[in-house]
């Protein structure tokens, strides 16, 4: 088996750069998917030409597709950095205690303009562990995030 590698997550932050592919832009700080535009397959040939495009996650089961956290502001087909690990400050739509899991909020299609975490649910995708608290929704808690991870089995 031949590896071509095309972006390397070994910066502290594991960044990478993707297309953005959404008409209104990407905002520093929120979750982004795979873009359903993303069809093209790659061969040992065309490899050297992949691009990631990503847009905003922001319906319900987006989150299966999650594949980061935007580092800057961004408009539709510009170059973007996504963050799959660090430190990140994000909304959550409810009560948050230290050391949760946090996921997307399965149920929340970005009408408050920022898709916003929940403690881990069945079915989600595992953003990170929450470092501060919160106590009510609209709250912002330190999110470290080691890796997007998996779908989650079972609630956390």
């Amino acid at each position: 088996m031949v590896l071509y590698a095309k972006n390397d997550l070994s910066a502290p932050y594991g960044a990478y750069s993707a297309e953005v592919d959404e008409s209104a832009g990407i905002d520093a700080g929120q979750l982004v998917k795979v873009s359903a535009s993303m069809s093209t397959e790659y061969t040992t040939t065309t490899y050297k030409t992949a691009v990631i495009q990503v847009s905003l996650s922001n319906a319900s089961a987006d989150e299966a597709l999650i594949c980061g956290i935007a580092l800057y502001d961004a408009d539709d087909n510009a170059e973007i950095s996504l963050a799959t690990r660090g430190i990140f400050l994000m909304p959550v739509a409810s009560t948050v205690t230290i050391g949760q899991g946090l996921c997307q909020d399965q149920a929340d299609t970005g009408s408050n303009g920022s898709i916003r975490l929940v403690p881990a649910e069945t079915g989600g995708r595992l953003i990170g562990m929450a470092l501060s608290p919160a106590s009510a929704a609209g709250e912002y808690v330190l999110v470290l995030c080691t890796g997007i991870a998996g779908h989650i089995g079972a609630a956390a």
